[in-house]
């Protein structure tokens, strides 16, 4: 594209030439740079493509895509892809089977016999060995093995059936005193 200066120009004169302005100098023409200009105040609606470097106040509404460094400081309503570097705990602590938790440190959960601290009605299979020293009450309890004591057997009350002898092992000589009461 030919450009037609002015043939008599005067000591910085411009000529705009499509986004291009260039200057008379006193001897030639010289493109003048483009200089970013410094904005405040601004409101934009639509796409705002590229980089934007310094500080943002006021309300961003839409999606951001891209890196964001820096400090934000405000509510944020709408999804938050990653994880920020403040999220180690939870904002209010959480109590699980009694135990507050707010993700700041591990937990144990302690296995008491209250109701308050476990529920269900199942000893897992995998559990091998405790400290059990009580079960309370039971009304019926069904052996479908022999039965090992490392201690006296205390039998309460009398056998009220011929039946509720049968398929005694005794090892010791202890036992024949039992075999006796049971008999």
């Amino acid at each position: 594209m030919a450009i037609n200066f002015p043939s008599s120009p005067a000591v910085n004169d411009t000529l705009a030439v499509g986004a291009d302005t260039w200057l008379w100098n006193g001897i030639s023409w010289e493109v003048q740079p483009i200089v970013s200009p410094s904005f405040n105040n601004i409101t934009a609606s639509g796409t705002i493509t590229g980089t934007l470097v310094g500080n943002v106040t006021g309300n961003v509404t839409g999606n951001v895509t891209g890196n964001v460094t820096g400090n934000t400081a405000g509510t944020h309503t709408g999804a938050v892809v990653g994880n920020a570097t403040t999220a180690t705990t939870l904002r209010t602590a959480r109590l699980i089977n009694g135990v507050s938790f707010n993700g700041s440190a591990n937990i144990t959960i302690p296995a008491t016999a209250s109701a308050e601290a476990l529920t269900g009605s199942t000893i897992n299979s995998t559990v091998t060995s405790s400290s059990l020293t009580s079960v309370g009450t039971l009304n019926s309890l069904t052996v479908t093995n022999n039965i090992t004591a490392n201690a006296n057997v205390v039998v309460a009350q009398a056998p009220s059936a011929t039946t509720h002898a049968t398929n005694k092992q005794y090892v010791d000589a202890r036992s024949a005193a039992m075999a006796v009461a049971l008999s």
